[in-house]
């Protein structure tokens, strides 16, 4: 396993869990005692914190890095090294493009390229030195999930392993590597101890970070009532929001009243996801003495694929906040960020698996993307009025593609190889 260079640069990162999913999909989801038979089986990789960061990469915007642990074993390893691929997608777009065209383009093939260099998307960033745990300590976590083929909906048991081997102090001496350069975001779920995940809070508006802590799964056995005040935004699904109101007096199936009692407790915004209806900002108002504000959200309206079937709902919320932290930290508000972030969610939902189905920066539509003012191939461009955005986008930029060509003097064998599939198709064409 090999660890992406400078995970200190990071503009999003996410502390929390990495998983192997061992997916089963049956049309009857058993009840307790019941065995039935399934349709298929998927291994793939996750972890709420994994498939957050993994959606954040995924986008191609921002440098993103994955604080967490796993052990010496078979699904560590895999875990890992998923990070590294989700940068060498460029490439097999264009051999793929090559074997399934039937006239070459090179055009199409060297502009990828060309674009993917330029971007510096280079996956999920981590330090190798820390994540890796002796097989003999502890096990990579497992989650074992039951998926519903009629509806889509499923069932999860996580068993953390390794996940709940990162403390506190781990926390706290991983992110304040990033003291010189601060991420802009630091995105915390709950599938880490406890303690483990308020410390990255805390550590994250030390460094002036907006903290974002999704309430997944929702607490049971704690309360996060103390952790408010660190918590910029709050995502909770309708069921996490009901938890974490239970003893609150409030009618728990008043949304919209149970997200304005958060507020009251302390938090900045609330924002809740509603599934297939989208989501609900609740945040108070910038006018003094006015009333919470309230903002219903979905995904934009010419989204292509809005009509299309729902394979399954697997890491949709993950997709929504880890879209959501990357365009936060590309410098979208929080509504826009939250429509495109639906969007992204709801591409997910399409596919099956979690990961496998988030999109990549290449495939989203034009309604999804940044607009020219913070998209990052205008952030390099030549230009008298750069903001304070645009020279922070520079800087990564210039750091990721020095990496890049690094990467391409250390696989020059493969890239020559690719240059003799491009002959070859070239020579059968002639």
């Amino acid at each position: 396993m090999t660890a992406t260079n400078k995970p200190e640069d990071a503009q999003v990162v996410v502390v929390g869990s990495a998983n192997q999913d061992l997916t089963s999909y049956t049309s009857t989801v058993p009840v307790l005692g019941q065995t039935v038979m399934g349709q298929t089986f998927d291994t793939s990789c996750g972890g709420k914190g994994a498939n957050q960061a993994v959606a954040a990469a995924c986008l191609g915007m921002v440098p993103v890095r994955m604080v967490c642990r796993v052990a010496d074993d078979v699904f560590g390893t895999e875990l890992l090294e998923n990070f590294s691929t989700i940068w060498n997608f460029a490439w097999y777009g264009c051999i793929a493009n090559l074997r399934e065209q039937s006239d070459i383009n090179l055009h199409y093939c060297f502009s990828f390229i060309f674009g993917f260099f330029i971007t510096g998307n280079t996956g999920v960033m981590y330090d190798e030195s820390s994540t890796i745990l002796s097989s003999r300590e502890t096990s990579s976590g497992v989650a074992a999930i039951t998926v519903d083929t009629k509806s889509g909906d499923n069932m999860i048991i996580v068993t953390p392993g390794a996940n709940f081997v990162l403390s506190a102090t781990d926390v706290r001496q991983e992110l304040e590597k990033q003291k010189s350069t601060p991420p802009k975001v630091v995105l915390v779920q709950l599938e880490i101890k406890p303690e483990a995940a308020l410390e990255a809070l805390k550590v994250g508006k030390e460094l002036g970070a907006t903290t974002i802590l999704n309430t997944a799964p929702a607490p049971e056995d704690f309360s996060i009532d103390d952790w408010y005040p660190h918590i910029d935004i709050l995502i909770p699904n309708e069921t996490e929001l009901q938890e974490l109101c239970k003893d609150a007096g409030v009618a728990t199936d008043d949304e919209e009243a149970m997200a304005k009692y958060l507020i009251a407790k302390g938090v900045g915004k609330v924002l809740v996801t509603l599934g297939a209806r989208g989501a609900m900002i609740v945040e108070e108002s910038e006018a003094p003495g006015a009333d919470i504000k309230v903002t219903m959200i979905s995904a934009p309206d010419d989204l292509p694929c809005k009509n299309d079937k729902v394979e399954d709902t697997i890491g949709a919320g993950d997709a929504f906040c880890g879209a959501l932290s990357t365009y936060l930290s590309a410098g979208l508000s929080l509504t826009d960020a939250a429509t495109k972030a639906c969007g992204v969610a709801s591409m997910s939902v399409r596919k099956r698996g979690a990961q496998d189905s988030y999109p990549r920066g290449d495939a989203l539509p034009d309604c999804l993307k940044l607009p020219a003012a913070v998209s990052s191939w205008e952030s390099v461009a030549i230009s008298r009025d750069h903001t304070a955005s645009s020279r922070v986008h520079r800087r990564w930029h210039s750091d990721y593609i020095k990496v890049q060509f690094i990467w391409l003097s250390k696989n020059l064998r493969t890239l020559m190889m690719y240059t003799n599939i491009w002959e070859y198709r070239i020579e059968q064409k002639t």
